[in-house]
C-alpha cells in the first residue's frame, strides 16, 4: 500500500523529471545492483522477513527491486509527492516525509536504507538529526546502509564525463543536469561525508563497510545490540 499525499512537488519539476529518466535506464538498474553487492547488502540483510526502511525512497527504484528479490515487510520516506505516486501501491507503505522527521515507532525497522539522501540534507546539523532518527527507528542489532557521493576527483571527473556524453546520450544528459542542479549541496556533503561516520560511531554504531567505490562512499553498521 502506498499512501498518496496530497501536497505537490518537493524537488524541482525539472529534476524529477531527470531522476526518472535516470533511473529507469538498464546503465542505472546494473549501477544499483552492483552498489548493492558492493555495500553487501545481499549478505547482511539476506532474510525476506527482514522490515526494510528506504529512507528517501524517491519514485522507489530500490523498492522494486527489493519487492522483485522477495522482500515484502517493505517501507518508505519520500518528502516529494509526485515521486510518490511513481511507486506501485503493492510494493511498499510509503509516507511523505522527511530524513530529521520520520514518524516511525522506536525500533521499528530491521534495516534502514539510504541511497543519495544525505547530500541533498542543508547542513551538518541537518545530518546529525537524520542519524538521530535513524538511530531510533532502527532495532538494536539493525543495520544502517549508506550509499552518497564520496570521493572528491572521482566526483568532478565524473561531472566532467557525464556533461560531455551528455551531447550523445539522454541518460548522460538527464544525469548532468541532475548533477548541475545538485552541486552545492553534493559538493559540501563530499567535503563533510566523515563527519557522518564521526557521529554514527560515536553513537556506538560498529562499521561494517567503510569503502569507496568510484564516486562513492559506502557504509555499513550495525546498531548496538
Amino acid at each position: 500500500m502506498t499512501t498518496t499525499p496530497a501536497s505537490s512537488t518537493h524537488n524541482t519539476q525539472r529534476w524529477n523529471l531527470n531522476s526518472l529518466r535516470l533511473i529507469r535506464s538498464d546503465l542505472s538498474r546494473i549501477h544499483r545492483g552492483i552498489m548493492l553487492r558492493r555495500s553487501r547488502f545481499p549478505e547482511l540483510a539476506a532474510s525476506h522477513d527482514l522490515t526494510i526502511l528506504d529512507l528517501g525512497c524517491g519514485s522507489g527504484a530500490f523498492l522494486r527491486h527489493f519487492h522483485e528479490q522477495g522482500y515484502r515487510r517493505l517501507f518508505g520516506v519520500e518528502p516529494d509527492a509526485d515521486l510518490i505516486r511513481q511507486i506501485p501501491p503493492d510494493c511498499a507503505v510509503v509516507k511523505q516525509g522527511y530524513a530529521q522527521r520520520l514518524g516511525f515507532d522506536d525500533c521499528s525497522f530491521d534495516v534502514v536504507f539510504i541511497y543519495g539522501v544525505l547530500h541533498h540534507l542543508k547542513g551538518l546539523e541537518a545530518y546529525g538529526q537524520a542519524l538521530d532518527e535513524v538511530r531510533r527507528v532502527l532495532r538494536p542489532g539493525g543495520r544502517l546502509f549508506i550509499l552518497e557521493p564520496g570521493h572528491w576527483r572521482m566526483f568532478r571527473a565524473l561531472e566532467i564525463c557525464a556533461k560531455l556524453l551528455g551531447f550523445f546520450s539522454p541518460t548522460f544528459r538527464a544525469f548532468s543536469d541532475v548533477l548541475d542542479e545538485e552541486q552545492p549541496d553534493v559538493h559540501f556533503f563530499i567535503r563533510n561525508h566523515l563527519k557522518v561516520r564521526e557521529h554514527l560511531i560515536s553513537q556506538g554504531f560498529l562499521p561494517l563497510v567503510d569503502r569507496y567505490f568510484l564516486y562513492s562512499w559506502l557504509f555499513t553498521a550495525s546498531k548496538p545490540a
